[in-house]
């Protein structure tokens, strides 16, 4: 009669199958802070591991090579043991650059269950950096949470709705396109935009507008990070726990040898870039999905942007439509000679053809900036960051002006 074997076997295999449905890629992701995996051979090496461990572990009371690699492991796990031990202690006391930089962000964000996330009202000389301070900027933010201090919201007729490049980042409020755009009109021009945001968040922050405030113009400005499935607004109800666990604090958990080598290890594939013979480094991977139109994306995101457009026309609101080029799509040329293709550079392109195609059929004005940053050349963005730099939001302001100015009413 067979013997049964040992309870603990049966324990420590039981263990092992739990651990493997527990850390499956996206928990791992979550783990170490990675938004999402950018190579399909990090997942496909994950999921192999986690295969290899329930069977491991479902083995383990039964067959004999499995309690021989069970013995055969722990020694290598003591001196894992000791080589953690030494990571903690030594190598990553220091909070990074990385972590710092992101951590910092609950003094200028606050959670909120209606839009997920907005800037923390009445900040004063708020300084943010990033890029280990080769970007920066200072906040300072009205009682709305937006960067309009001194503004008067019931008088002016043009606001801008978007996300970082309406906000302005590594620029004061008045380089920024938004400012600039409000200099070459000679009239206010109000900006609504947080970095980060996305089309679901600009139609809240429509609605709230249009609910309290009739300007005449609204300008939604839409960036190639825009171009993906827009997130359900029921969903920013729920988000607070995570993003407060975006700026958590730098915790043993952080300090880790395995923290450290899975966040790397996950984002492979996510940083190939290419210096341009202007100088500017441009990124293979832009921020589009490309699954955009392969999954039919391109059918809720424009469903949206329609939605815009009736709620402006409902309430006797011009609403115009800009497109905003990525550093590499304005840099076409550039980036085809350096990475010998346009995948991503031709999902942006056809988004915005389309965009700019239901424009016309609703009967508004949409422009896309891509020619004239393309037409212009020079030095119009960050080096090392997506962001424009003094001459880009310049350019850009200038365009917005122009176009408004002919919608605005004349007295």
């Amino acid at each position: 009669m067979p013997t049964s074997p040992p309870r603990s076997l049966v324990v420590i295999g039981l263990l092992l199958m739990i651990s493997a449905v527990a850390l499956n890629p996206w928990t791992v992701a979550g783990l170490v802070g990675v938004a999402q995996f950018r190579n399909p051979w990090v997942l496909g090496t994950i999921v192999a591991g986690e295969i290899a461990l329930g069977v491991w572990g479902y083995c383990l009371p039964r067959r004999p090579w499995a309690r021989t690699l069970l013995f055969a492991a722990i020694p290598s796990l003591i001196c894992y043991f000791l080589i953690e031990c030494v990571a903690v202690l030594l190598i990553f006391r220091q909070e990074p650059d990385w972590f710092r930089e992101q951590r910092v962000q609950t003094a200028l964000f606050m959670a909120d269950p209606v839009i997920g996330f907005k800037f923390r009202p009445h900040l004063r000389g708020q300084e943010f950096a990033w890029g280990g301070g080769a970007q920066r900027h200072v906040v300072d933010t009205d009682e709305l949470g937006f960067r309009n201090v001194g503004h008067d919201y019931s008088k002016a007729r043009v606001f801008a709705i978007g996300d970082s490049f309406v906000f302005g980042s590594g620029a004061t409020r008045e380089e920024s396109a938004v400012g600039q755009a409000g200099t070459v009109l000679g009239e206010e021009v109000l900006g609504l935009g947080v970095p980060g945001y996305e089309p679901s968040q600009y139609e809240i922050v429509l609605d709230q507008l249009l609910g309290r405030y009739r300007p005449s113009v609204v300008a939604v400005c839409v960036f190639v990070n825009d171009i993906r499935a827009p997130t359900p607004p029921a969903d920013y109800a729920f988000g607070q726990r995570t993003f407060e666990k975006r700026f958590e604090a730098y915790s043993l958990r952080h300090r880790t040898l395995a923290f450290h080598l899975l966040r790397r290890y996950l984002q492979r594939g996510g940083a190939r870039f290419q210096v341009a013979s202007n100088g500017i480094t441009l990124f293979e991977r832009t921020a589009v999905d490309l699954d955009y139109f392969r999954q039919h994306h391109e059918l809720s995101a424009e469903a949206l942007i329609e939605r815009l457009i009736r709620k402006a026309q409902q309430h006797g609101v011009q609403l115009v439509l800009f497109t905003l080029p990525s550093k590499e799509s304005a840099y076409r040329e550039d980036y085809v000679r350096l990475f010998g293709h346009a995948q991503d550079l031709e999902i942006e392109e056809q988004a915005y053809q389309r965009l700019l195609a239901l424009g016309k059929r609703k009967g508004i004005t949409a422009v896309d900036l891509t020619p004239t940053f393309r037409q212009a050349g020079g030095h119009l963005y960050f080096d090392l960051d997506s962001h424009w730099n003094a001459a880009g939001n310049a350019l850009a302001g200038k365009v917005m002006a122009n176009t408004i100015r002919d919608l605005l009413p004349h007295d």
